[in-house]
């Protein structure tokens, strides 16, 4: 894939007293991608362990995607005489709109190497997105050691999607649009929310306790087949609840609960086919997802040693209801004839296990964070199958190296490693496209994978105002998603690198005297977000 994204704001903060400020914040996103591929596919298939057919064909595709936006952010913080006592409201628009295209070739050969027959394909599409965003925050320090948070927020968000196939065969001389393949589609989701929070404790024992209360409703419309889609979700609850106990010798208790909702996005709602690179497995949304919501409960214990070093050893319990997850169909896509893979949501899943955090500093030059994760997990697919697949154990262990050299050089070397798991630890929360690693297994498993990652800086210049850092991604290039699948209808084994090896050249200079507090007051940051969410189109 070759191209561009960039994005570009301008802001002002006007203090129109030594207590008010207003922010203005412009926003402008361009995108311009052109991506292209080559696929070789040989087929084998078997009746009764017999060979009976072998087939080859190259696929080919290339096309282009734009995207241009415009989004505008406003602020306003006002500080009261108590020392500490504030309250801001934060609004943000976002509006952008897409285009793209995208030609497949599919030329068919016979036993011979000669071309038997080609099929050639095009998909048009273009959208529109708008985002809105408004949200008032208020906290004060009651007392010395308690204060209260509070807050409300809205959000409103606007998606429209048009999309069409076209295919021409062999023998024909002009495209022919697939009517049943076409997908006009839009959708509104809205959200309201308000959170309080108290933070207090006395002695060595302190506490934070909150609740926020979430409502929502989504409405999808294909505007083709006149299909529409409402979800309406009443008022939830969503309590936590953080406790700590510091010890001696510099050691700490805590113990925490949370509930937390996960919604289905744009990507996963819409009810189309979203990439026919592959001519066995298409990708397609799914309107009737509903939101998961999950509950954790976790306890653990910290310990600062000698030399500042620390450990962190703790156990944790998940629990999800409604777990949103991909999911292999026995559906055909009418246009590939390929398996239709989409998201769904599964009836519930569980993870708990232990994780431990170590800080050491070795030498004066030399630290090292290491973390280990080990887990039980299992994902529940009885509302979707007939039998769920038993529970795994598995592990994730991350070590991280930074080397502090003479004449401002520094050098961090990190390395992970995932075991066989469904439900992988770090999930890949990308930015646009189809998910690069694998959400989850509801119907197997993710192999193991590990990487490597490297990066050097040199800081130069009075008080080290400028630097210069070159990063090297996957080394080994051995982050790949690996993920086999089984169901009474199909096995499949799938393995795509995703994110290739890349090299990265930073150059960061600071100038002048600045008042970094400017810019640590509490905003939205639906800017990028509506920015990154509108390349999904």
């Amino acid at each position: 894939t070759h191209g561009a994204f960039v994005f570009g704001s301008l802001g002002l903060d006007y203090f129109v007293t030594n207590r008010t400020t207003i922010s203005l914040t412009g926003i402008k996103v361009h995108g311009e991608f052109k991506p292209n591929s080559l696929v070789d596919t040989y087929t084998d298939t078997l009746s009764n362990g017999n060979t009976i057919a072998q087939s080859y064909y190259q696929r080919s595709s290339n096309g282009t995607r734009t995207f241009n936006a415009n989004g505008l952010q406003f602020g306003v913080k006002h500080l009261f005489p108590k020392e500490g006592e504030e309250l801001s409201t934060d609004g943000n628009f976002f509006s952008g709109k897409n285009s793209g295209n995208s030609f497949y070739t599919t030329d068919y050969y016979n036993k011979s190497g000669t071309v038997s027959g080609t099929e050639l394909q095009k998909v048009l599409n273009n959208g529109n997105n708008r985002f809105f965003t408004i949200q008032t925050d208020y906290t004060n320090p009651i007392t010395a050691k308690t204060k209260l948070e509070a807050g409300l927020r809205a959000q409103i968000r606007n998606f429209q999607s048009d999309n069409e196939t076209y295919i021409q065969d062999t023998n024909a001389t002009a495209y022919t649009k697939i009517s049943s393949d076409a997908s006009n589609y839009k959708n509104t989701d809205n959200v309201y929310a308000a959170y309080a929070t108290v933070t207090s404790g006395f002695k060595n024992f302190g506490y934070k306790v909150g609740v926020r209360a979430e409502s929502s409703n989504y409405t999808g419309d294909l505007s083709n087949t006149g299909v529409k889609f409402t979800h309406n979700y009443p008022i939830s609850l969503f309590p936590s609840l953080f406790l700590s106990q510091k010890l001696k010798d510099k050691q700490e208790l805590q113990l925490s609960y949370t509930r937390r909702i996960n919604r289905p996005n744009f990507f996963n709602l819409i009810p189309y086919v979203i990439d026919r690179s592959s001519k066995q497995v298409v990708m397609r949304g799914n309107p009737d997802l509903v939101p998961e919501f999950t509950n954790s409960l976790e306890a653990s214990y910290s310990k600062t040693l000698k030399g500042n070093n620390n450990i962190l050893a703790s156990i944790y319990y998940k629990h999800t209801n409604n777990l949103i997850t991909q999911y292999l169909t026995s559906e055909i896509d009418p246009v590939t004839g390929a398996y239709i893979m989409t998201f769904v949501n599964a009836n519930s899943s569980y993870a708990t296990g232990a994780e431990l955090t170590s800080v050491n500093y070795l030498k004066k030059w030399w630290d090292i964070t290491t973390n280990v994760n080990v887990y039980n997990s299992q994902i529940n697919t009885s509302n979707i199958t007939n039998k769920t697949q038993g529970a795994l154990w598995s592990w994730f262990g991350k070590i991280n190296n930074n080397f502090k050299l003479p004449k401002n050089f520094t050098i961090q070397l990190s390395g992970n490693y995932q075991s066989k798991t469904n439900l992988p630890v770090n999930q890949n929360q990308q930015s646009f496209g189809p998910p690069q690693q694998a959400q989850s297994a509801s119907q197997g498993y993710i192999r193991p994978f590990w990487a490597v990652d490297a990066a050097i800086r040199k800081s130069f210049l009075k008080n080290n105002a400028a630097a210069f850092t070159l990063s090297f991604s996957d080394i080994f290039r051995t982050r790949i998603q690996n993920q086999h699948s089984e169901s009474d209808l199909f096995i499949q084994d799938y393995s795509r690198l995703n994110n290739p090896q890349m090299i990265r050249l930073n150059f960061t200079y600071r100038f002048g005297k600045m008042d970094m507090s400017l810019f640590k007051r509490k905003v939205n940051g639906n800017g990028m977000q509506g920015a990154t969410e509108g390349m999904q189109q």
